[in-house]
Order: C-alpha cells, then sequence, then structure tokens
C-alpha cells in the first residue's frame, strides 16, 4: 500500500498538528504502508502565485491513482488541482479545526481560506477529523457527506507520572505556540489576582508565528509585575521539554478552541492536574476527575478557578489521582493509526 504525503517547507514544528501528522505517518508505515514525501513551496495555506504553480505541478506530476494524504493547510489552497485530477488521484484530508478559529488573520483573509478549505473538503476523498468536535463541524456546518469521514483523536504514549517541581513554589505549566488562539494573556491577567500564593509559570511555545502578539504578552507580563515569575521560554523539544514535562505541578490552558487539545492529553497522561477553558473539544473529553474547567472562560472565573488548585494540596492529589484514572480512556497512537488504516485501504487498493 502505498500513499504520497505533502507537507509544506515552512509547516510550524512541534505543533499539535504537526506532531500529529508525523506519529501518524509513522504507525501507518508500523502497518505496511509506503510513505512517499512530497515537499510543497512554502507559504501554506496562503501561497503566492510562485508557490501555488510549483505545488500544482508536484500534484500533476505524480503518477496515475495516487493516494494523496496532506493537512488542511497544504491542501485547501490546490482545490483546484483537486478538482481538476479527481479522475486521477485519490485525496485524503487531515482537519485538525477549521481555519477560520484561528483568529489570528485579517477577516478577509480569514474568508478566503474557508471558501478554499470548504472547497477542498467537498473534493476530499476521505476526511479525518482529529476529535468528535471537529467531526461534528465537518457534518454540520462543513457539510461533508458522512461516508467520507473517520474521526481518529489523537494518541497518546504512556508517560511515567511527572514526579513535580519539589519546590516550594507551584511549576505551572503551559505548551503551545504563542499565539491569539492560545489566550496565553487569560491566565497571566488570572494570576496577576493571585500573586499571595507561591507560584511560577513557563509558557512554552513557538514566538515567532505571530510575533506582535508576543510581543504584546512580553509587555503585558512586564506591566504585570510578574518578570521573575512568569516566563517566556519559547518551543522546546527533545529532552528539554521532557524536563519541562517533569518539573510541572499544574497545567494551565485557556485557548479560545482547540481541535483536541494534544497537550492537555500529556498533561492527563502524566498525571498532572489540569485547568483549562473548554478550549473547543477540550471540555468534550476531559474528565472532571482529572481537571477543572474554567466556565464561563473570564479572567475572574479562571483565577476563582486556579486559586484552590494552588492553595489546596488534596486536591491537587484527588486530581493526579482522577488523572492517573482518564489517562485509560485516551486512545493510543496504534488506535488512531487502525481507524485511519482502514478508512484508506479502499482507495489504496482502488476499490
Amino acid at each position: 500500500m502505498h500513499l504520497t504525503y505533502l507537507i509544506s517547507q515552512d509547516y510550524a514544528r512541534a505543533t499539535g498538528g504537526w506532531i500529529y501528522n508525523e506519529r501518524l505517518l509513522k504507525e501507518l508505515a508500523a502497518l505496511g504502508w509506503r510513505i512517499h514525501r512530497e515537499e510543497l513551496p512554502a507559504g501554506f495555506p496562503d501561497p503566492d502565485v510562485n508557490a501555488y504553480e510549483s505545488a500544482f505541478e508536484t500534484v500533476f506530476a505524480l503518477p496515475r491513482l495516487t493516494l494523496i494524504l496532506a493537512d488542511q493547510v497544504c491542501l485547501s489552497p490546490l482545490w483546484p488541482s483537486m478538482e481538476s485530477e479527481r479522475l486521477k488521484h485519490r485525496f485524503a484530508m487531515i482537519m485538525h479545526h477549521p481555519q477560520i478559529l484561528e483568529g489570528s488573520r485579517p477577516p478577509e483573509v480569514s474568508k478566503r481560506l474557508d471558501t478554499d478549505e470548504r472547497r477542498a473538503l467537498m473534493l476530499a476523498d476521505c476526511v479525518i477529523a482529529t476529535s468528535r468536535l471537529t467531526g461534528k463541524q465537518m457534518l454540520g456546518d462543513y457539510r461533508v457527506p458522512p461516508e467520507k469521514l473517520v474521526i481518529a483523536e489523537p494518541g497518546t504514549d504512556l508517560f511515567p507520572p511527572a514526579p513535580g517541581s519539589g519546590g516550594p513554589a507551584l511549576h505551572l505549566i503551559s505548551i503551545g505556540s504563542v499565539i491569539p488562539r492560545k489566550r496565553h494573556e487569560l491566565i497571566i491577567a488570572a494570576l496577576m489576582g493571585l500573586q499571595g500564593l507561591d507560584w511560577r509559570l513557563t509558557i512554552a511555545g513557538h514566538l515567532g508565528m505571530v510575533p506582535d502578539h508576543a510581543d504584546k504578552l512580553r509587555r503585558l507580563i512586564a506591566a504585570s509585575g510578574l518578570a521573575g515569575r512568569v516566563t517566556l521560554l519559547g518551543e522546546q523539544t527533545g529532552a528539554e521539554l521532557k524536563a519541562l514535562w517533569k518539573c510541572a505541578d499544574v497545567y494551565v490552558a485557556a485557548a479560545a478552541h482547540e481541535g483536541f487539545g494534544m497537550a492537555v492529553a500529556e498533561a492527563v497522561a502524566r498525571q498532572i492536574p489540569v485547568v483549562s477553558t473548554t478550549s473547543g473539544a477540550v471540555g468534550d473529553w476531559l474528565s472532571r476527575e482529572a481537571g477543572l474547567i474554567v466556565d464561563p472562560d473570564t479572567v475572574e472565573a479562571f483565577a476563582i478557578t486556579l486559586r484552590p488548585v494552588l492553595a489546596d494540596p488534596a486536591l491537587r492529589a484527588a486530581l493526579r489521582a482522577g488523572a492517573a484514572a482518564a489517562r485509560a480512556t485516551l486512545p493510543t497512537w496504534q488506535q488512531t493509526a487502525a481507524k485511519i488504516d482502514a478508512a484508506l485501504r479502499p482507495f489504496a487498493l482502488g476499490t
């Protein structure tokens, strides 16, 4: 079984989408798939004319009846090639969450990207939604036929419990790109009212995706007087990221929307207490024994929800125990890949 995977040169690494896609490819390879990677130029999901034409030529040159797997970011702008090549190739599109929910682009750009995404979804032979919520959106708002849709939530590895910081100050962490959708400013604003408690916060994530927003967050930290307690660490990978997870006492998240919330799931797997807004899909799957949901997602509500977690060791212990039980309900990557394998096999076999 063969498939071609399309990825752009500048697809952001160490993001949930990148991790999902790469781990999926690894697991599909373990199931016997032979995977050919084609790198598209930079600029997706909004490529310039040269990048688009180069990508179109790449798709056009692929052998007849190629099964093409691609993330929504790469495939959506290529819908005209999907339309003209539909009888020649088969397209499977990974949908993490609708791009219009990003909230960091000008309205006219968001509208254009949404139009491209809708057209690509209609032309795709298979749509892979990475959460139940995204699946519902595909069936409802985007009118994807149910026979085309497969819901395959991210897998979660079995990690050892995080030992925590071991220090007097509780170590709060939040992992994710510093972009408007993640709303780190809500967490910082909530912590401004909790300065009487002993804590420190580390935000680890890409700082260059929306530079103006990262600068705004730096100014907020300085103006709030929390420069000694809040750290913008930048993107972490490998051993550095593992070390950060190990010394975490509480995981905090405040995203306006998450296609799934893979970092929250990893916190649960490591038995780290979670405090999060509903964040789209997170409120759908997070066990209330493992984490506390902030609702409504305001600064005041976040502070009220977070305060007892910081102040009460017994509550944190109960949340850790709840996370240990909740971990068993999260799918493995092998289970995730098995769903997608079953959905793609008919196209690979020409049926």
